[in-house]
């Protein structure tokens, strides 16, 4: 796919996904003309793999053959192998375990496979990072996870929370790949504190990597909301003011995003840490007490240990 023209992007997406009327830390004019160009830049940099686009384009119609997809799965051997391994993990596996993408195809359904490509997709986008870059691999490895399992115990489909989790740093990735000096010299700051360097970014650039991730994402065909959810995860007040499942997606990625920077520390939970967790914003949207949290925190960690392990 070709890079989105950024003056069009400027013209038509950009008021969807970016800051909040509430946001006054920037000056939405000046930060969306750096953006757009930023965007133009930056956007073809790790883009996801070709094979993974057109399956996700084929996917986005509303009348793709089954077969026409399958073939073009079945044609790239490491796509195949990838999304069978994905769809056979702990994370996603029934009862029984998928033998070929065909099977995977009918038992899933559209929506879990064009989920499952893009998973696949983003893996190959994150699985080569190295140094800070590893460490938001890492984390956004282990967010996906968490927010599964979390959505799991809600009506939130628990697919879409985990793209939402594995996508929803890939805008640090990608300021961390572009010449940005600046951005770069904050090193494993940017993935030590979840709900922090987003302010340090829009001071830095004008904008955050949730909106950049937002951004490109819509340019790699990523299904709706996860575009939108990405974009506005720092920005959980407009999130919770439109509701719905966009304010669920993000009140639950919040949580795991927050949850998974505990988990990383060995040992059992932090009662305290889980009552304040819990009694912020993010949990009490999405209806999650300090109890409930340390009832599943060994599943939480036992799906993050599992998840990190399909990046290796």
């Amino acid at each position: 796919m070709g890079a989105l023209n950024s003056r069009k992007l400027g013209e038509t997406i950009l008021e969807e996904l970016w800051f909040g009327e509430d946001d006054l830390q920037a000056s939405n004019q000046e930060a969306s003309t750096h953006f757009a160009a930023f965007l133009g830049e930056v956007e073809g940099l790790r883009p996801f793999p070709v094979v993974v686009q057109k399956v996700l384009a084929k996917l986005a119609q509303p009348d793709f053959e089954h077969r026409a997809v399958l073939r073009m799965i079945e044609e790239d051997p490491s796509l195949c192998a990838k999304l069978l391994r994905t769809a056979n993990s702990p994370l996603f596996r029934g009862r029984d375990a998928c033998v070929s993408v065909g099977e995977a195809m009918i038992r899933m359904g559209a929506r879990t496979v064009t989920e499952l490509v893009a998973s696949v997709g983003a893996m190959s986008v994150l699985n080569d990072a190295t140094g800070a870059g590893k460490l938001v691999r890492d984390h956004s490895a282990g967010t996906a996870a968490i927010v599964r399992t979390l959505a799991a115990r809600r009506v939130v489909p628990s697919g879409t929370a985990f793209l939402c989790g594995l996508l929803h740093d890939m805008g640090k990735l990608l300021l961390l790949q572009s010449d940005e000096e600046e951005y770069q010299s904050l090193g494993n700051a940017i993935a030590a504190e979840p709900d922090r360097i987003h302010l340090d970014e829009r001071r830095m650039l004008g904008f955050d990597h949730a909106v950049l991730g937002g951004h490109v994402l819509v340019g790699w065909q990523i299904p709706d909301p996860v575009p939108q959810v990405v974009a506005w995860h720092h920005q959980p007040g407009r999130a919770y003011a439109h509701a719905g499942q966009v304010g669920s997606l993000v009140a639950l990625l919040r949580l795991a995003d927050q949850l998974e920077a505990l988990i990383r520390v060995p040992g059992a939970p932090d009662p305290a840490a889980l009552k304040k967790l819990a009694s912020g914003p993010d949990a009490s949207f999405a209806s999650f007490s300090a109890e409930e949290l340390a009832k599943l925190w060994p599943e939480l960690n036992e799906a993050r240990s599992e998840a990190l392990q399909l990046f290796r």
